[in-house]
């Protein structure tokens, strides 16, 4: 009958500790150490378990046993070395087939970084990748403290009074003031209802739907809105070397999950997954400029009925809001490499309109129809020369459309 040896005991830990520790430091790699042995650590383990068989004999043959003959050490051992090999395996025939898809980056959970420097009115937000900086001045216009270009707003919603919040590009954002704030005169000479009413704007410059989907997610949930409007559409269109999903971080709290997700985006297994799940954003066919759109047609659904829902869940009621255009763009779209051309940048942003009705019948949404109206000949006049943004006449329209659109609702409510 064998017997334990501690010498062969002492050896079996050593295995199993390779065994659980080899892939534990492949995947985080806490020091960097050794990186020219990313796909030989495996000989680790595999070499211990060969100095353990010599050892074994050299002691007493087959007399004795040690940890690796009990059931449960087995058990542990091929419970890490399976998985471990596998990821290892598929590791190096990605890398051998030159596979690369980077993901977005990852980000510490914290407030918008905004600078002191009131002379930048944009700075890098992690997150949202801009962002306004709160007291700069932009086109004339103090930046407000919560990160807008519109009037001083206190975050804390009033009690028994009514919130619109106005999302969007530029085509909400422009103006002094913007549509919002004329909306937010009509609603306060003529309330829909009883209750104190009121409207602001938080759109941002160059928005396209991603972003306006995390801010709402981080920022304007907390302001406890009634009504949203959304008016996006024209930035999602444009081109761009890496689509607005993979330049946005990801946030996590700062600690260890934040630390093995940012080492797993260097894995390319771990890359293969991700992009596998996300194809639409990962697998756009890239024009001759080797560009793609920042937003996806069929991701510009989905962050639309995505606002739509995160609207919903907190009481409010969402309004779509199609974008108009004149009969022609400017060319300085294609100058910029925003358009392979202008015919093209019109297909897509009626197709983009497209969807957002589609998204506004089959969510049975509020949808205020813009794009419609402008194709009167009366109303074209009101575009800027770019045949995108409005002049004091068209933020005037706007406005008023959505005064009535609101005021409607509310009294059917």
């Amino acid at each position: 009958m064998s017997k334990k040896d501690p010498l062969l005991c002492v050896s079996d830990a050593l295995v199993l500790l390779s065994v659980v520790w080899t892939p534990i430091y492949w995947i985080l790699d806490p020091f960097d150490w050794f990186p020219e042995w990313k796909y030989k650590l495996f000989l680790l383990p595999v070499i211990l378990v060969a100095l353990r068989m010599l050892f074994k004999r050299w002691r007493s043959g087959n007399a004795c046993h040690g940890l690796l003959e009990t059931d449960f050490v087995k058990k542990l051992t091929l419970a890490f070395a399976a998985p471990f090999f596998l990821f290892l395996g598929l590791e190096f025939v990605l890398a051998k087939l030159n596979f690369s898809a980077p993901l977005k980056p990852i980000a510490i959970r914290s407030d918008t970084a905004f600078m002191k420097d009131t002379s930048i009115p944009f700075v890098e937000d992690e997150a949202l990748i801009w962002a306004f900086n709160p007291g700069a001045d932009f086109n004339g216009r103090t930046i407000n403290q919560m990160g807008f270009a519109d009037r001083e707003v206190d975050p804390i919603k009033a009690s028994d009074s009514m919130r619109v919040i106005c999302m969007g590009d530029s085509c909400s954002g422009q103006g002094v003031p913007p549509y919002s704030g004329i909306l937010n005169m009509q609603l306060q000479e003529a309330p829909p209802t009883a209750q104190a009413w009121e409207s602001f704007n938080m759109a941002v410059h160059g928005y396209s739907s991603a972003q306006g989907l995390r801010l709402f997610q981080t920022r304007t949930t907390a302001l406890k809105p009634d009504y949203v409007s959304l008016y996006y559409g024209w930035n999602d269109h444009w081109q761009s070397p890496r689509p607005d999903a993979m330049r946005m971080a990801t946030e996590v709290k700062q600690g260890f999950r934040w630390y093995a997700v940012k080492k797993l985006q260097n894995k390319l297994f771990y890359q293969l997954f991700v992009s596998l799940m996300r194809p639409s954003v990962s697998n756009q066919t890239r024009d001759t400029q080797d560009d793609v759109l920042r937003v996806a047609p069929d991701d510009y659904r989905r962050n639309l009925e995505q606002l739509v829902a995160c609207i919903r869940e907190i009481g409010a009621r969402p309004i779509l809001m199609t974008a108009p255009r004149n009969h022609k763009l400017t060319a300085a779209l294609v100058h910029n490499k925003q358009a392979a051309s202008v015919e093209a940048a019109m297909a897509l942003h009626d197709q983009y309109n497209a969807i957002c009705r589609d998204v506004a019948r089959e969510h049975e949404v509020l949808l205020l129809d813009l794009a419609k109206d402008f194709e009167r000949d009366d109303l074209r006049q009101w575009f800027t020369r770019d045949g995108i943004h409005f002049q004091d006449e068209g933020r005037i329209y706007i406005a008023n459309a959505l005064y009535t659109l609101i005021h409607d609702d509310a009294q059917l409510r």
